[in-house]
């Protein structure tokens, strides 16, 4: 009996190593909803205290901390030794733009502007990563893409605007 029941009602046959998983995902989304969420308006603070080169450093340090007590350093490291030569021109281009290139310019942006157009732009992002993986890559652009990026550019056109009660206001660091 209550196999039938189960079949009727996948949810109640949860396992341990499902239930876990799934706190494990529900942990990790509200962590980084909550840390991407407060992440501008802690870094505006802070370059009025810091150089962006200082909170760089801060930024990048902290990565690497939290990903060697996430994964451990030996799986790290063995996972670098892995790789083809070929991928790793890509590779150092792509962590030297993601890195060290797009925080500076953030945080060099944010001490001009405010966190909440610094969090715009960032999240256009997005935007320009999707676009430019159909564009250069040719990954196929899905209904579900293009409904993502109408929502990200609704949405950060909406909160820009005031609901659209006021203009843009447009600061020397956007």
């Amino acid at each position: 009996m209550s196999l039938i029941a189960t079949k009727h009602r996948p949810m109640l046959d949860l396992n341990k190593e499902a239930t876990r998983n799934m706190m494990t995902g529900w942990i990790a989304l509200i962590v980084t909803t909550i840390s991407g969420s407060t992440f501008n308006a802690y870094a505006k603070v802070l370059t009025s205290a810091l150089s962006s080169l200082s909170l760089l450093f801060l930024s990048e340090v902290l990565t690497a901390f939290f990903i060697l007590l996430s994964f451990g350093f030996l799986p790290v490291i063995r996972h670098f030794w892995r790789l083809h030569r070929r991928d790793i021109f890509p590779l150092i281009t792509v962590g030297f733009l993601n890195g060290v290139a797009a925080p500076i310019m953030l945080f060099a942006g944010l001490f001009y502007t405010t966190a909440v157009n610094a969090g715009f732009y960032s999240n256009m992002q997005m935007v320009f990563m999707v676009m430019l993986a159909a564009i250069i890559l040719h990954e196929k652009l899905t209904s579900a893409h293009v409904s993502a990026i109408a929502t990200i550019i609704a949405g950060t056109v909406i909160i820009s605007l005031r609901g659209f009660t006021q203009g843009l206001d447009i600061h020397y660091g956007d």
